[in-house]
């Protein structure tokens, strides 16, 4: 594992039905994984992905800034052209980066504010060294944006769901300056500060927009002229006439020219494209403005008067980035919902995708073959699915034709084609042939008609091209033995099945070991599934990932990453016992098994463990954040880790 030779045995069985040996622990001088891994991006992971925040560095020309919706930043040192990943933010991977704010006159001072998915954390981060660093100054708030006053750079703004809370100190103390507990001023989405004066604040609820005019003391709601009940995604202020203003909500984008005592709905942008997260004004001419819009980007050169759309409308904006300057005056970055970065050098009369290095995608499964490797991503919708990267090198490409925008929970390659797991079924992929007459034909999926056709949730092989499949779905546990042609269910298994594990069977045996997990427990069988024998393990909780390790000897281990621990098993699933010896009883995500260790990364994040000795006992580890990252999106992937340090075992 710690060679180039070795560089791609980290795997995650549970999708690839593999095994390495875990040897004796190495030495202390042993190399492992710089964060120079990710210098051209993420490496391994398909290009593209989520969006949420682009900011332009003003100290460094070029130089742009990236959040994603995993916590994490990426950068560009050439206007968006190129990525690499540059750090994390967040100490949770379901906190979004709302905003990136860039202090005016301090080379390398910025903020972030972010937000949680799945509970009301988030906050206010720094950073003094350029976004390579952050620290907390404003906890236990879910930040939705956040601004800075152009007349008064110590005087930050933050949106949150709780109210409207004002830094005067750059960041380091805050104050609520909205009314405790206030039902409508409450659940902010927007914030916008007068360009003149700092204490002009406008904010934008999930019901009406808001205005003070003095730092808070006193709040007005702006409702003359906007349609009730309209949710205020962003707010601009004119930077030459600050009295003009405008927003956009649910209902559609407006303006007002008395600093919002009265607004008019602008016409132009069609009903279907009303929601308008990014509402951004060209500096070098105020009449233009352009809306990131659910369904692409609108421009108006006339202040709204009339509008155009310059891009397909498929495209779902959060984020518009203008870079200034002689050699880059007519460019436009877009940071968009599934699709990645967009890039316009002309105006925005054509855009191009911007990936080179970006990824920000959720790997489930992983297929390999001869001619390469086959990824599954989902949640990206029609920029998701299956990805192909050769095995000859080059960038992964998304897989024609696409399934429908389904996601894919599980590959698996064999002579017979490739298999995708989908919430409508098994899906069968034929490999290309050249056809008997006329052109060439590419092949196309096809549901197979006696797999499960409820949810599928993994597939698994016991190696890499075998024609025996299991599939685990809402309706049990199923079996091909042709490649996923044709399909039997193994009536003796229970259901719903989340997953399964198969190890390879020794040659000419019929003794093949696999395990399913289902709702908190964890069953095996020795005869590919027919019966299920004596012993389990069974949690209060949730199983996330089966793998396994070969002990040498004809030993294995067995592991069950659960919310409640890591679990293992040394007497093929008969008994299983809960991780100690330095690997504390917390929620397990991901193990990875390589060839001298084992990792387990826990559901927070940082907090990474190795065994080197078969499982027996843990140190925690220092992983770069870019590998972590991979590790955690990527449980599935077949990592490719060239030999170099990250940080040895040790306490914490």
């Amino acid at each position: 594992m710690f060679g180039r030779d070795l560089a791609r045995t980290v795997v995650a069985a549970l999708c690839l039905g593999a095994s390495v040996a875990v040897a004796s622990p190495p030495s202390a001088q042993a190399k492992f994984v710089d964060s120079s891994l990710m210098a051209a991006g993420v490496a391994g992971l398909p290009p593209g992905g989520t969006v949420r925040s682009l900011a332009l560095d003003p100290s460094t020309t070029g130089r742009v800034l990236l959040g994603t919706t995993t916590g994490v930043i990426f950068v560009s040192q050439d206007g968006g052209s190129t990525w690499q990943f540059f750090s994390r933010v967040a100490p949770h991977d379901d906190w979004v980066v709302s905003s990136l704010v860039a202090v005016p006159g301090d080379s390398g001072h910025w903020f972030a504010s972010l937000w949680s998915w799945g509970a009301p954390g988030g906050g206010v981060y720094e950073s003094r060294d350029g976004g390579r660093s952050w620290q907390p100054r404003f906890e236990g708030h879910a930040v939705r944006a956040l601004a800075l006053a152009a007349s008064a750079p110590r005087i930050l703004v933050a949106a949150t769901l709780d109210g409207v809370y004002r830094s005067q100190d750059a960041g380091q103390t805050w104050q609520l300056i909205s009314p405790l507990h206030d039902r409508e001023l409450a659940n902010i989405e927007s914030v916008a500060i007068d360009p003149a004066d700092p204490r002009e604040i406008y904010v934008g609820t999930w019901h009406l927009p808001w205005k003070t005019v003095n730092g808070g003391h006193d709040w007005w709601q702006m409702r003359q002229g906007v349609i009730d009940d309209s949710d205020v995604f962003s707010i601009a202020v004119d930077r030459q006439q600050p009295a003009t203003v405008y927003l956009s909500a649910c209902s559609g984008i407006y303006r007002s020219d008395n600093r919002g005592n009265l607004f008019r709905k602008i016409q132009g942008i069609p009903y279907t494209a009303r929601r308008t997260p990014a509402l951004v004004q060209d500096p070098r001419d105020p009449a233009t403005i352009y809306a990131g819009t659910t369904q692409g980007l609108w421009v108006t050169h006339n202040g709204g008067a009339a509008w155009e759309r310059i891009t397909s409308p498929e495209l779902r904006i959060n984020a518009v980035l203008l870079l200034p300057g002689a050699a880059q005056s007519e460019r436009i970055l877009l940071g968009t919902d599934f699709a990645g970065v967009y890039a316009s050098n002309d105006g925005g009369k054509t855009f191009a995708v911007s990936n080179e290095g970006f990824s920000n995608r959720r790997v489930s499964a992983v297929a390999e073959s001869p001619e390469g490797r086959y990824v599954a991503v989902t949640g990206d919708e029609a920029w998701g699915g299956i990805f192909f990267e050769p095995a000859n090198g080059g960038a992964a490409q998304q897989m024609p034709p696409p399934l429908a925008n389904r996601d894919v929970y599980g590959l698996h390659w064999s002579a017979a084609g490739l298999l995708a797991a989908t919430a409508e079924g098994v899906y069968w992929r034929r490999p290309a042939l050249p056809a008997k007459r006329g052109p060439h034909r590419e092949p196309v999926w096809t549901l197979v008609k006696t797999a499960p056709h409820d949810h599928v949730y993994a597939l698994a092989s016991p190696s890499q091209g075998s024609p025996t499949v299991y599939a685990a779905s809402q309706g049990g546990l199923y079996k091909s033995e042709d490649g996923g042609q044709s399909w039997s269910l193994m009536r003796e298994a229970p259901a719903p099945l989340y997953q399964v594990l198969a190890l390879p069977a020794a040659a000419e045996a019929d003794d093949a070991w696999i395990y399913v997990a289902g709702d908190g427990y964890v069953l095996r069988s020795r005869d590919q599934g027919r019966h299920f024998l004596p012993g389990r393990l069974a949690i209060t909780g949730r199983i996330n990932q089966l793998a396994w390790a070969d002990l040498g000897g004809g030993r294995t281990l067995e592991l069950a990453a659960t919310s409640r621990g890591l679990y293992q098993s040394r007497d093929q699933g008969a008994t299983w016992t809960l991780s100690g010896h330095g690997l504390p009883a917390i929620g397990i995500r991901t193990v990875h098994v390589q060839a001298n260790a084992i990792f387990a990364a826990a559901e927070t994040v940082g907090a990474v463990y190795r065994s080197e000795d078969g499982g027996v006992h843990w140190q925690t580890v220092e992983l770069p954040p870019a590998v972590e990252s991979l590790a955690r999106e990527a449980p599935a992937l077949t990592l490719a880790w060239p030999a170099a340090e990250i940080g040895s075992p040790g306490g914490r």
